[in-house]
């Protein structure tokens, strides 16, 4: 569908409220650890983690609406923790990631080409049924 979900908002979080935090390093796979939120202000969503050695408070912000989620309030050019509201969502956002990232490998010219035409057919009725990508 063309309907595309609202942004998450600092207003969509409670105190007490188990979330998950997804850390998303430069490099390797990414994390996602349970949380609980603590404090709810203006500007900032604060969570701890549930477990581990790093139980320190984390800042989070109204963030970018295409990872619908909030970004630690730190670095805004590579924030590296998300805010979720649940497991399942944090899971979900790993998962589309990594589905994004196949993808753009399963797309290059010189995988493609070994596809059937049976194949690339299937694959284009899924991805663009209503022909809005052809070229002509």
């Amino acid at each position: 569908t063309d309907e595309q979900e609202e942004a998450m908002e600092i207003k969509d979080f409670k105190v007490g409220q188990e979330v998950a935090i997804r850390r998303k390093p430069m490099r390797g796979p990414s994390a996602v650890v349970s949380a609980i939120v603590t404090k709810v202000g203006r500007k900032y969503v604060y969570a701890r983690m549930a477990q581990g050695a790093n139980n320190a408070e984390i800042q989070f912000e109204n963030g970018d609406a295409y990872e619908n989620c909030l970004t630690e309030h730190s670095d805004p050019y590579a924030p590296t923790r998300f805010l979720y509201p649940s497991l399942r969502d944090a899971d979900d956002a790993k998962e589309l990631e990594q589905l994004q990232r196949w993808l753009g490998k399963a797309a290059r010219w010189d995988v493609v080409r070994t596809f059937t035409l049976e194949q690339l057919r299937a694959v284009k009725q899924i991805l663009d049924p209503e022909g809005g990508f052809d070229n002509g």
